[in-house]
This record gives C-alpha cells, sequence and structure tokens, in this order.
C-alpha cells in the first residue's frame, strides 16, 4: 500500500506537468510511460529551441541595440523619424545621399540645403544617432581576389559574422556579376549536423543595417578591383533568416529601394532550413514574398533529415512539403530544394526515387551541392561525394519522374561551384569565426 501511494504521487506530480498523463486503474499510475513522455517532451525542446554553444565561442547577446544606429536600419530609422514627426518619405532621401556619402555629416549638410528639408531638429538628431557602418572588416580570406572574397567582419559589439563576395562572370558581359552571400546571425541555433555555424550555437541576431551593411563592404571590395554594384544577394552565410525574420525583412526593404541599393526583388534569395510557419508569413508579406526562396530539405525521408537537421523533429518534411506547396499557391513562384549530398547517408537510389516521389508536382527545381568537409560533420561520420555520385543521383531523379506542376522535368543543378571556396572555409556549411574570437 506504500509503494502504491508513493507511486501515484509520483505520477500524479507527472500529471501537473502534462495533460497527456492518464491513469490506467484507480489505484496504479503508469509512471514509466509518463516519465517517457516527459523526457519525449524535455528533448524535443532541447533539440529545437536550445541555444548549443561552442565553449570558444563569447556569449550570446541578447537584445541587442546599436548606438549609434546604421543608418540603413529600415526599422529603426522609421521610429527614428516617427519619433520626432518626420514625414516617412523622406527616408528615400536620406539613402540616396547615405549611398554616395563619406560620413552622416555629409549627409546631413546635404538634406538641410536641400530644395525640400526635413526638420532641422530632425536633421541634428540624424546626425547624431546614426553613421553610415556600425561593423568593420576585421580581416579577409581569398585564394584569388578576381573570383572573390569572404570578408570577416565585426559588429559594434564584437560579434564576428562572415560574408562571402563571388565575382561571377556573366555571357556577353566585360563586367562580372556580384553575388554577395550575405549571414543574418551570428551562429546559428538550428545545430545542422554538417554545418560548422550550427557548431558555434546562436550568439545574436542581426540588426537590419548590419545585413545590409555587408553590401557596403562588399561593394568597397569590388570597387578595389574593377567592379562596381552587388547585383544578386543570397541569405545562404551564417544564421537562419527566419530566425530574425524582421531584420532580414527591413534589410531587403532597403536592398530593394530604389534610393540605395536597387537590387531587384528577383536577384534576393532566402535560404531557410524549413521554419514552417515563417514560410507561411513569408508567402502573405508585402516585401519578402516577391523574393526567392530556397529550402534546405537534405532528405526526403524523416529519419534522415532528422540526423542531419535537428529541426526536423519540430517541422517533420511532410509538414515542410506542404508550407512549401502552401507558398507555391500563394506566390506562384518557383522554390529551390537544396539537397546536401552526403556520401553514403542520403545519395543512393531509394534516396532519388523518395525524393522524386515527395516533390512530384510541385513548383521547384533542385540544388545539388555536394558536402563541403567540416570537422563538425567529419565527427558525425560524413563523407564527400564523388561528381559521379552526384550524376548519377541526377540521372536517377530523372528516371523515377521527378515531374513539376507543369508536367516538366523537374530542372536539376549540381553545383560542384561551391567547391572552389573550400580552401578559405567560405563554401556552404564551413562559415564560422571561431578561430577569429580566440
Amino acid at each position: 500500500e506504500a509503494q502504491v501511494r508513493a507511486n501515484s504521487q509520483l505520477a500524479s506530480s507527472h500529471a501537473q506537468l502534462h495533460p497527456l498523463v492518464v491513469m490506467r486503474s484507480p489505484r496504479r499510475y503508469v509512471v514509466l510511460p509518463c516519465a517517457l513522455l516527459l523526457w519525449c517532451l524535455t528533448l524535443r525542446h532541447t533539440l529545437v529551441f536550445s541555444t548549443v554553444v561552442s565553449e570558444m565561442a563569447p556569449a550570446r547577446k541578447v537584445g541587442r541595440r546599436l548606438s549609434p544606429s546604421s543608418v540603413w536600419d529600415a526599422g529603426v530609422l522609421k521610429e527614428h523619424m516617427q519619433a520626432h514627426s518626420v514625414k516617412p518619405s523622406h527616408i528615400r532621401s536620406v539613402w540616396k545621399l547615405a549611398y554616395r556619402a563619406d560620413s552622416m555629416e555629409e549627409v546631413a549638410d546635404k538634406l538641410a540645403s536641400g530644395s525640400n528639408p526635413p526638420p532641422a531638429r530632425w536633421i541634428e538628431a540624424l546626425r547624431r544617432d546614426f553613421v553610415l557602418c556600425t561593423s568593420s572588416v576585421v580581416d579577409s580570406d581569398t585564394n584569388d581576389p578576381a573570383k572573390g572574397c569572404k570578408l570577416v567582419l565585426r559588429m559594434q559589439d564584437g560579434l564576428l559574422v562572415e560574408a562571402v563576395v563571388m565575382l561571377l562572370k556573366s555571357k556577353g558581359e566585360d563586367n562580372d556579376r556580384i553575388t554577395l552571400c550575405v549571414s543574418s546571425q551570428a551562429g546559428c541555433r538550428m545545430a545542422c549536423t554538417f554545418c560548422e555555424t550550427g557548431r558555434m550555437g546562436h550568439l545574436g541576431d542581426l540588426t537590419a543595417g548590419e545585413i545590409v551593411e555587408q553590401i557596403v563592404h562588399a561593394e568597397r571590395f569590388a570597387l578595389g578591383h574593377g567592379q562596381r554594384r552587388v547585383r544578386n544577394i543570397v541569405f545562404m552565410g551564417m544564421g537562419e533568416p527566419l530566425d530574425n525574420y524582421d531584420a532580414v525583412h527591413h534589410a531587403v526593404e532597403c536592398m530593394m529601394s530604389d534610393g540605395s541599393f536597387r537590387i531587384r526583388a528577383n536577384r534576393i534569395t532566402i535560404s531557410t532550413v524549413g521554419v514552417v510557419p515563417r514560410i507561411r508569413q513569408l508567402a502573405a508579406d508585402a516585401v519578402l514574398r516577391h523574393v526567392n526562396l530556397a529550402v534546405s530539405l537534405h532528405s526526403a525521408t524523416q529519419a534522415v533529415r532528422l540526423r542531419i537537421v535537428p529541426t526536423a523533429l519540430a517541422y517533420p518534411v511532410e509538414k515542410l512539403v506542404e508550407s512549401i506547396k502552401e507558398y507555391c499557391d500563394s506566390t506562384g513562384r518557383d522554390v529551390m530544394v537544396e539537397y546536401i549530398v552526403l556520401s553514403g547517408v542520403n545519395d543512393s537510389e531509394d534516396d532519388a526515387k523518395a525524393l522524386a516521389e515527395l516533390l512530384r508536382g510541385l513548383n521547384v527545381w533542385i540544388n545539388l551541392i555536394p558536402y563541403n568537409p567540416t570537422s563538425i560533420g567529419e565527427s558525425n561520420g560524413f563523407r564527400s561525394p564523388s561528381n559521379e555520385i552526384v550524376r548519377e543521383f541526377d540521372r536517377n531523379l530523372r528516371r523515377f519522374n521527378c515531374i513539376d506542376h507543369r508536367g516538366n522535368p523537374v530542372v536539376v543543378r549540381a553545383r560542384f561551384s561551391t567547391e572552389g571556396g573550400r580552401d578559405t572555409n567560405s563554401a556552404c556549411g564551413q562559415l564560422a569565426t571561431v578561430r577569429y574570437e580566440r
């Protein structure tokens, strides 16, 4: 009787913690399933939401607010204007001047002398509270400046991020087209098991201004090599863009403004590991629904994807594909499906068949990316596939009738070009700033 009472008290305490715990009989609770259920719930919470911070990484920056702020931060600049009763239409004039200026003093002086200047008191506040750049370049890494460079940037509070400048030749054009791979966070909470950024843990969200400033630094680098403007933006650097949604929204708003960088929506790509609620939000966003979406799938089967992407526990493959279909139906846009090819893990004939069946009839195209070696990937047993294995995977997709919503074969591209960044640790999955933080 004493044991029964003890078991009842223990089970009762578990029942208070979670309503799914049920009583099997009037006198006996099944304690082991209760404990197992709670353990599973705790594991899910840990995998999806916890911060896994390396011992060598600095403490996470929570609630970051810059002082002075970046003039490229649309959200902060609009709040500043509203607080001073200034018309938001002046933001275009500010950015147009800032894009060509060397200092905020120059921006403020030209605003004051313009034909339709904003209030003088706000111009002085603008001069005091904002700067053209809050971040700085602390290092760069390149084997061939003619092809691009990896920039290491220090934020105002010491956080470090990396951005990759790629100078790519365009057919029929004398100049290179500059594609910039931008970071949206310092580190990342998604903890993908092949990715060095995920190994760092989530150290802090970048502000919209800090994201846009990566373009400023990239164009300064390009200017020194006979180029001028960044034409393409890919949110494929450090961090999960949809985990820093508001900052990414305001950053894209600035990038697209005809008063600043004038980057067209169809030249901006946001890559996500698959944050389902945010994908749905993206489809309804007046700004972001016009840019390109890339989803890192990496496997068509839940068990394999969970090994590669821990957040698959919260967003299973079926739910993710459902959100992709909803996005396509809502926006009418194609979605890029990114697939890291891992030797012996997700590159078999069965894997290709499962992927073809999963994506059949969707408005998508597939980007096959051979795994780039990382220390965390090696510790998890991952190896790079040969080019022939990747090509065979491509052939299998076609053989298993991987067709899009129009009934045409899904476009499949194998990005062997990503291997070019391996020597500077700037290829997909290799970005990490730990060595600069020591």
